[in-house]
């Protein structure tokens, strides 16, 4: 193609910005190319433009429906706050000592050089009864208003599976065991600030062996000095917003079953050696007292269906009803070819016989009498 007919799209939308309503004839002649030529070129754009825009809207429902589709695999996310129903604290130098009543709760592990350790660890229990069978712990935080710290100071939370305790008789020498091993530490520095705590992995330990309680307990990293511990508002609070609160995001997309067996066992499971001295002469007897109980072992086997990620079938599913979606709304949408082009162009230019045009110009070509050979009147080139 000859220089004059590179880059014709783009001289084309620089004439029409300058002017959007001149004619065919018009461009054609600004353009110094063959108006019926101008017409062939700009329709079949059009219908590149056309069918680029089909291949897109197909692409589209396949992206949307397949979306749609991976959405509505699990339902969505959920929230929920949740407010202890008991909390407390105990005490390593006071194990008799109960503060089930207190408005603030304590956390310290302080290291003494002489005497045993003093330590303070806050339990809190919640109530999960309110969240839906099949329940998927996407995220879970405990949230405290932290009155007062000694010092920059690692506070760790623990999952404690005991939910029988009574915050109105907890002690230190009663309290149940947490897990040593916490499910998150978080790094306190400052006083009268609130501070969420990550106790994801506590929820959903605690769904998995199907409790319908939680049992968080707070402790601190080992210090020396007597004034490092922290201090947080319980649900005594005075101030409901300072008052611990559990927040919970899940989903629904698990089905959870707990089945139950109970074994029974009968055994020795202890013998007493009582020695009575009878003295009728020279002559002592041994009595041995067993004692012979009857234990039931209930032993609880849970089994939790988590959502998985979509298979490979349900995204081919997805990916075919969004085909079928796009190539329905192809066939409603396209136009025959009959189309008549949008173009300010008088009828009896549209109604011209077609005309054949030069490979390299663009020209129009005309027949060399009965040769069966055309020239071009633009560049002289003559064709078969």
């Amino acid at each position: 193609m000859s220089k004059e007919y590179s880059d014709l799209t783009g001289r084309i939308i620089r004439l029409l910005e300058k002017d959007r309503g001149q004619p065919i004839q018009e461009l054609a002649r600004e353009l110094k190319i063959n108006r019926t030529f101008l017409v062939g070129y700009l329709k079949k754009r059009k219908n590149i433009l056309r069918k680029l825009k089909l291949y897109l809207n197909l692409i589209l429902c396949i992206l949307l429906s397949t979306s749609f589709f991976i959405a509505i695999y699990g339902l969505p996310s959920s929230s929920v706050e949740l407010y202890p129903i008991a909390d407390s604290y105990v005490d390593s130098s006071n194990p008799e000592n109960n503060y089930g009543g207190s408005s603030s709760l304590f956390a310290k592990h302080i290291k003494m050089e002489y005497t045993a350790d003093l330590i303070y660890n806050a339990y809190l229990m919640f109530d999960l009864i309110g969240l839906p069978s099949g329940t998927i712990v996407e995220s879970a935080s405990l949230t405290i208003y932290v009155f007062w710290i000694g010092s920059t100071t690692k506070v760790y939370l623990h999952f404690c599976e005991d939910t029988s305790w009574n915050e109105l008789e907890i002690n230190w020498r009663n309290a149940p065991k947490y897990v040593d091993k916490p499910v998150s530490v978080t790094i306190m520095a400052e006083s009268m600030k609130f501070y969420s705590m990550d106790a994801t992995e506590a929820v959903k330990q605690a769904l998995t062996k199907g409790l319908n309680k939680l049992t968080l307990v707070v402790t601190t990293e080992p210090k020396t000095s007597i004034g490092d511990f922290i201090q947080f508002d319980s649900k005594e609070s005075t101030i409901k917003e300072y008052r611990p609160v559990l927040k919970i995001a899940y989903s629904i997309g698990a089905l959870t079953t707990k089945t139950m067996t109970t074994e029974t066992k009968t055994g020795i499971v202890k013998t007493a050696s009582i020695t009575t001295e009878i003295k009728w002469a020279t002559v002592t007897e041994v009595f041995t007292k067993t004692e012979v109980q009857t234990l039931k072992e209930v032993v609880y086997a849970t089994a939790t269906l988590f959502k998985e990620k979509p298979s490979f079938s349900f995204i081919a599913l997805a990916f075919i009803i969004g085909l079928a979606i796009g190539l329905l709304s192809m066939r409603l949408t396209y136009k025959p070819k009959g189309e008549k082009v949008q173009l300010k162009e008088t009828s009896k230019e549209l109604s011209k016989p077609s005309v054949k045009y030069c490979p390299s110009c663009g020209g129009e070509l005309k027949p060399l009498g009965t040769t069966g050979k055309s020239i071009c009147l633009n560049c002289g080139k003559i064709y078969d």
